[in-house]
């Protein structure tokens, strides 16, 4: 009736000894990424036949206030363009978009972009379509991608409480108007916790990923 092909399983101390395929086969890996934000990476590295260690170094908090941002929101139908340059930023400004009782129509004709592809995912998982997104993720890319835009227009910037300010200062003096907004805090994580120090010390780590 057919073959069916063979199935081999080991358990126990054998299990341990079989060698692990991979480019990082025998690495470990330290990745710093905020709680919750570095599953993505993680599952490339151990596809990889690398181990991670997860070690958070920053801390995704709120603003101080919401009002500008909130603002924004009443008026992101006057806008060009509404500019996101992480996913975090997206998850601040539909957060605060479903509790003004809004939604995408509120938008009107502004277009989205996003510095990234994990941005780009966040907007789509949140019902919003992305019309640009740079060949290069950082702001050189956006910088570069609006090079072509008529002066005049008119940008919705949605920004870390501390970054970088190049795309804003090169859209300013190419003459458009530029309105940055903070939608979230990232606050460096000042101790960490013995035990995990402890970990890092034992892990004889290869690689650390900031």
């Amino acid at each position: 009736h057919g073959w069916l092909a063979p199935a081999i399983v080991i358990v126990g101390e054998a299990a341990e000894a079989m060698p692990v395929a991979g480019p990082l086969a025998g690495r470990r890996v330290l990745l710093t990424r905020p709680a919750g934000q570095g599953g993505e990476l993680a599952a490339l590295v151990r596809a990889a036949g690398g181990e991670c260690l997860e070690v958070p170094v920053l801390r995704i908090e709120e603003p101080a206030t919401w009002e500008p941002l909130d603002e924004a929101i009443r008026q992101a139908a006057t806008y060009d363009w509404i500019v996101f340059s992480s996913a975090h930023g997206v998850r601040a400004f539909a957060r605060r978009l479903r509790s003004a009782g809004r939604d995408g129509r509120a938008l009107g004709t502004a277009r989205l972009a996003a510095i990234g592809p994990a941005t780009r995912r966040e907007l789509g998982s949140v019902g919003l379509v992305c019309d640009l997104m740079p060949d290069t993720f950082r702001s050189e890319g956006l910088v570069e991608a609006f090079a072509g835009v008529r002066p005049g227009g008119r940008f919705l910037l949605m920004r870390p409480e501390r970054g970088r300010d190049l795309l804003s200062r090169d859209l300013a003096a190419r003459g458009h108007h530029v309105h940055e907004v903070v939608a979230y805090a990232a606050r460096s994580v000042k101790e960490l916790e013995p035990a995990l120090l402890e970990a890092i010390d034992r892990a004889a780590i290869d690689w650390i990923v900031v």
